[in-house]
């Protein structure tokens, strides 16, 4: 069967994931970080809400003010709470403190240590001439009231979750949290917790690919570990059975090769609507993406180093579509620093060291082995050089596309 090129599998991705219906919620103020709203954010109020002090000062009337130096009579002093609606008359002014509301006449205010103010607190004497306008925020001038602030699908980070504080929001609404069960599979797969004997490969996916996906999405996923698929046929098709309903989306990592043990795969196919299936890029060409009901399958190759590769660059493109979380596919652009070598008619991934240097992001070569099985030259690299199916070589003093392991969001 021929593979599906890269471009073409990501644009099947774009769409299911864009076309996935996510439930929403609301959440109060203190849980939204990381969550992604499902609502537009609009400013319930001018902000300010009038006009005010910038500063801790004196508020005057400009055109009172007209030959510097000039004394004016103290009235009182205005906390920021005081919304009493003064008039100052000429020789007059008013203490004001910071994010005080001003006199409806004033125009200006003057910092304190501006000015000379006398023992008893009675009189200023101001100086120098002041603009009109100056150390005043006025009413509307950082937001005006019905403005849009916030779009839908905006990623709460710790700015836009305080932004909400600001506008007097203690409640949104924000999508549900992606259920996401998680399968590895195979007879020689075992926790780390069980002492090393020969033949028994360590279960390092679920660690991989669970984590990897917490980094990205934070609070927008619960995952869930289903355990290790043995390879028989008919227990592998009663797990996804039972599990495929539960979840948003069902992971499975390894047994979709062409290997005599590799039964996820036929179960996949007999069952579920299969929307891929194996595509042109290197590491991790077998892949299945698939679909039941409203729940979707990713079925992952079982070496780490491919799945890493497919959750990367279909996995996290699919949650960020589902999302809305644009770019859904994020790259960079960087300049190599030495020779890549790739294969022509083949989108490869190759594992290599980004550094930022002189304002350029830079690529290097991992030293390591490039094998598929190489786990251990995937783990320290922090990103991968895209090496597109139009090309067998890139050389150095390039730019190409790569992908940062420490911005996938």
């Amino acid at each position: 069967m021929k593979k599906l090129p890269f471009k073409d599998a990501l644009q099947i991705i774009f769409k299911e994931g864009e076309n996935f219906k996510l439930s929403t919620e609301y959440t109060f103020l203190n849980e939204a970080l990381f969550r992604v709203l499902a609502q537009d954010i609009f400013s319930k109020f001018n902000i300010p809400d009038g006009n005010k002090s910038a500063i801790d000062g004196f508020a005057i009337n400009t055109k009172f003010l007209d030959k510097p130096p000039k004394t004016f009579k103290i009235l009182k002093d205005i906390p920021p709470e005081n919304i009493e609606n003064i008039e100052l008359k000429e020789n007059e002014t008013v203490f004001v403190m910071t994010g005080a509301y001003v006199p409806k006449n004033a125009n200006a205010c003057i910092k304190i240590e501006d000015t000379l103010v006398d023992s008893n607190f009675s009189f200023v004497t101001i100086n120098k001439p002041l603009k009109e306008g100056e150390l005043i925020n006025f009413e509307g001038q950082e937001l005006k009231k019905g403005s849009l602030v916030l779009k839908k699908n905006t990623f709460l980070n710790f700015q836009k979750v305080a932004l909400l504080a600001h506008l007097g929001y203690f409640k949104v609404k924000v999508f549900k949290k992606i259920k996401i069960g998680i399968f590895t599979s195979g007879n020689e797969i075992k926790e780390p917790y069980i002492p090393y004997s020969k033949g028994i490969v360590y279960n390092t996916n679920f660690y991989l690919i669970s984590n990897l996906l917490k980094e990205v999405f934070k609070n927008n996923i619960d995952i869930s570990y289903l355990g290790i698929l043995e390879d028989e046929k008919l227990s592998i098709e009663k797990n996804l059975f039972e599990a495929i309903d539960n979840y948003d989306i069902i992971i499975t990592c390894g047994g979709i090769s062409k290997g005599k043990y590799d039964f996820i795969k036929n179960v996949i196919k007999e069952n579920f609507e299969v929307l891929i299936e194996n595509t042109n890029i290197r590491p991790g060409s077998p892949f299945l993406f698939s679909k039941h009901k409203n729940s979707y399958i990713f079925s992952l190759p079982g070496y780490p180093s491919a799945s890493l590769v497919n959750a990367v660059v279909y996995l996290i493109p699919f949650i960020k579509a589902v999302l809305k979380l644009k770019p859904y596919f994020k790259t960079f652009e960087a300049i190599l620093q030495e020779n890549l070598k790739g294969k022509k008619g083949r989108t490869d991934f190759i594992r290599v060291f980004l550094k930022c240097s002189q304002g350029y992001l830079s690529v290097y070569k991992n030293k390591l082995p490039e094998h598929t099985s190489n786990f251990y030259s995937m783990a320290i690299a922090n990103g991968l050089a895209i090496l597109e199916e139009e090309k067998d070589y890139a050389f150095k003093g390039e730019y190409i596309k790569v992908i940062d392991f420490e911005n996938l969001l």
